[in-house]
């Protein structure tokens, strides 16, 4: 199979940032959160805390993220 080359197409812009607050957030700052989100809340958080040496804590039940360190 080959490949065509091609000239001059335009790369798409990527939307760069994470669409949660973490990196405003200081130790006892809490955001709420829509119904249905706190999986991805939850991975977003472990994700960014785990490269940034932060923590924080989700609760489904209350909608809402905190920073705790």
């Amino acid at each position: 199979m080959a490949f065509e080359i091609e000239k001059g197409v335009p790369m798409p812009t990527f939307k760069k940032g994470c669409l949660y607050p973490f990196a405003r957030m200081e130790v006892g700052d809490s955001f709420q959160f829509p119904e249905g989100r706190d999986q991805a809340v939850r991975q977003a958080a472990a994700k960014y805390a785990k490269k940034n040496d932060l923590k924080y804590r989700v609760s489904g039940k209350h909608l809402r993220c905190w920073r705790t360190a």
